[in-house]
């Protein structure tokens, strides 16, 4: 969920024509992603070996054990479900058929 909407975000402020815009359009499905509480794998690499250099009881196990899910959830995310509905939005349904060929 997290890849996807910061996907969405970068799509939606690459279509606003205005400034304010593309603020908003970055805006809005961020605030949702950090409210939501989801994990992105770009953030968790930040901040859980900044959380492990300041003193948190966490290792490096710990954060590949984070970081292997998180970065598959974000690519299935990113990939399929944005990429996907993006394909079919701009191709219709033969876009997938063309995939095949």
């Amino acid at each position: 969920g997290a890849n996807w909407l910061v996907g969405v975000a970068i799509f939606q402020a690459a279509s606003a024509q205005t400034t304010p815009g593309k603020i908003a359009a970055l805006w809005i499905p961020i605030c949702t992603f950090i409210a939501l509480g989801l994990e992105h794998s770009v953030a968790n690499m930040y901040i859980l070996p900044l959380g492990m250099a300041l003193g948190a009881d966490i290792g490096v196990l710990d954060i590949t054990a984070n970081l292997v899910p998180v970065a598959l959830g974000n690519a299935v995310g990113a990939g399929l479900m944005l990429g996907g509905v993006q394909r079919l939005s701009l191709f219709g349904p033969k876009g997938f058929k063309r995939m095949g060929r």
